[in-house]
């Protein structure tokens, strides 16, 4: 929460120094950078990426917390395999996520697919904790409908084709 309240007082600082004119003459580079930043849409599913990754790094974290805890006598009990299968497909998720968002703060070209790819492995990740028994179909309905969101946005979104296909000022 304290990262999403940072970048909305970052986001309205840079709002209202353009509005009042004061990004004029010396600030080019700034100015530049502001032009071609993302906005609207994009620039809330990067936000939304990012504070996704910090929750999965924290459920991941505290699985191995519960866990240790099972082992105990203290908490409810985990099976070891579940464990495994939930924390290599969290971290595998976690790592190509910080690639997904490093492309999509580059401009890159690959952000498109990359992104693509990530929310399809992120619903098929869901898919699969259903099928062990691990998620509910509920759940898994409920929890899958913004990667699939993110996939029909970067498939038909104007804004992400003229951001990263666009040809790049010299």
């Amino acid at each position: 929460m304290p990262f999403l309240i940072l970048v909305a007082s970052v986001a309205a600082i840079v709002y209202f120094l353009k509005r009042a004119g004061l990004l004029e003459g010396p600030h080019r580079a700034l100015r530049a950078f502001i032009s071609t930043a993302p906005r609207g849409w994009l620039l809330f599913y990067m936000v939304a990426l990012a504070a996704q990754l910090a929750h999965s790094l924290f459920l991941t974290v505290g699985s191995v917390v519960m866990y240790s805890l099972s082992l105990t006598g203290h908490g409810s009990f985990i099976p070891l395999w579940a464990l495994v299968i939930y924390d290599v497909m969290n971290l595998v998720l976690l790592t190509y996520g910080a690639v997904v968002l490093r492309l999509l703060l580059s401009d890159r070209r690959a952000a498109i697919a990359n992104n693509i790819l990530f929310n399809a492995l992120s619903v098929a990740f869901l898919i699969s904790w259903f099928l062990l028994g691990a998620k509910s179909p509920f759940g898994a309905a409920v929890d899958s409908l913004p990667g699939i969101a993110a996939i029909a946005y970067f498939l038909f979104s104007r804004r992400v084709r003229g951001t990263y296909t666009a040809p790049r000022p010299a």
